[in-house]
């Protein structure tokens, strides 16, 4: 019997290659990722979004997502855009919800009281879905992308 030897060269770099891959430093890879497919999305949003209301097109804003990380969200501000989620859903026709009152009182723009008895609906308006299914494979190509980058 002879004996045989192997002789391994070249693990230090295997290692440092597939660290990269591992905990923690996979999930730093994905979240940045996530961020890179997120940002994608920002500017069509924004512009689809524009046409309808400056006001929410300026809301828009990408951020890390609170659950299920690693992940970004491409929503917006509540604050500045409160209406976002009747424009997006829409609105139902409505009126006085009291027996009482027969008619809905606004303050109109010039401050003085005006008085409607119904309130017209507003048609949904999905204008994010429309471009997550125009542009997500854009968006998935940039994770892609990032994920195929060296750390």
């Amino acid at each position: 019997m002879s004996g045989v030897s192997i002789d391994v060269q070249g693990e230090a770099e295997v290692h440092k290659m597939l660290a990269q891959w591992m905990e923690p430093q996979a999930t730093k890879r994905a979240q940045r990722a996530a961020k890179a497919g997120a940002t994608v999305l920002k500017a069509p949003l924004k512009a689809e979004v524009g046409k309808v209301s400056k006001r929410m097109a300026k809301a828009i804003r990408v951020g890390v997502a609170k659950r299920d990380r690693p992940a970004y969200v491409v929503g917006h501000r509540a604050k500045k855009a409160f209406f976002w989620h009747m424009v997006i859903g829409g609105t139902r026709d409505h009126g006085p919800r009291k027996a009482g009152n027969k008619f809905l009182i606004f303050t109109g723009r010039s401050g003085q009281p005006v008085m409607v008895p119904r309130v017209r609906g507003v048609k949904a308006n999905p204008m994010v879905a429309r471009v997550a299914t125009q542009y997500g494979d854009q968006a998935y190509r940039a994770m892609v992308a990032d994920l195929a980058k060296e750390a």
